[in-house]
């Protein structure tokens, strides 16, 4: 059901390297963006939770300090447009929030 609903998301979205799509991963302890060119298949931009600096953080906190960190990194590449794929999740609580936590930093989706 979960992948069903993830490949029926997918279907309309195609990354390219000047709009590449969003995809967005939960597990149960950490989260995951990755900023995905697919005409290339090539991650341009990957960062996560897992990493030291963003583990001593909780819930809404530590999605938000993901977000900073992402954007920190997507200004040097110069990317001002992208594609959100929310996967298999809602758009609701940490999904949305990653969302707009992108658009206020100046990301058009």
């Amino acid at each position: 059901m979960k992948k069903r609903r993830a490949r029926r998301t997918r279907a309309v979205l195609f990354g390219t390297a000047q709009r590449p799509r969003i995809s967005v991963h939960k597990s149960n302890t950490h989260l995951y963006l990755q900023f995905i060119d697919d005409e290339a298949q090539k991650t341009v931009i990957g960062v996560s939770t897992a990493a030291k600096d963003l583990r001593t953080t909780k819930g809404k906190e530590r999605a938000t300090r993901l977000v900073e960190t992402v954007l920190q990194k997507v200004k040097e590449k110069g990317i001002t447009t992208a594609i959100f794929d929310r996967g298999s999740y809602r758009f609701h609580g940490t999904v949305k929030l990653i969302a707009e936590g992108l658009r206020k930093g100046g990301i058009r989706i």
